[in-house]
């Protein structure tokens, strides 16, 4: 993770961060703002310099997608992976448009 910037604003000074505790410090710090996953706010809180504000609708999300050649001599692997993904996140699958699964 990288941020440039510094506390006023204005662009400078670069600092980088390997892990949400340290660009958490950061943000503490003052030196900008950061997304961070649901999962992880309750930790987080504990730093009361820290200012939690939830996104607005659209609540944002991620898309998750296995891709394999549909040559590869894995292909069954590959497609009971996805099963298995699926099942375990209780999903449908979904297929870009124009594109064939497969």
């Amino acid at each position: 993770m990288c941020y440039r910037g510094n506390a006023s604003g204005t662009s400078g000074t670069v600092f980088g961060a390997s892990s949400l505790t340290t660009v958490m410090q950061m943000v503490a710090g003052g030196y900008g703002v950061t997304l961070i996953p649901q999962i992880a706010a309750d930790v987080e809180r504990r730093d009361e310099r820290v200012k939690f504000l939830r996104l607005q609708n659209p609540q944002p999300g991620r898309s998750i997608g296995l891709a394999f050649r549909r040559t590869s001599p894995r292909k069954a692997d590959f497609a009971a992976l996805g099963e298995v993904v699926k099942e375990g996140m209780d999903i449908s699958p979904a297929t870009p448009a124009g594109r064939k699964q497969g």
